[in-house]
């Protein structure tokens, strides 16, 4: 499913201090990332009107 590999994409970059993680770790990471996304809009949706309520 994927392309190979060149050489020139496996050099890294001269500040990357640690390897790239694998794509497994990686999806999961891009996951919880955007379930806290959602969660967090869903309890500001929640609580929308106390927060406009207070500002006034």
């Amino acid at each position: 499913m994927s392309a190979p590999v060149t050489v020139d994409m496996k050099r890294r970059h001269p500040l990357q201090r640690l390897e790239a993680p694998g794509r497994g770790l990686s999806g999961a990471t891009h996951v919880v990332g955007l379930i806290s996304f959602y969660r967090s809009f869903k309890l500001y949706g929640k609580h929308l009107e106390r927060i406009l309520s207070s500002r006034r």
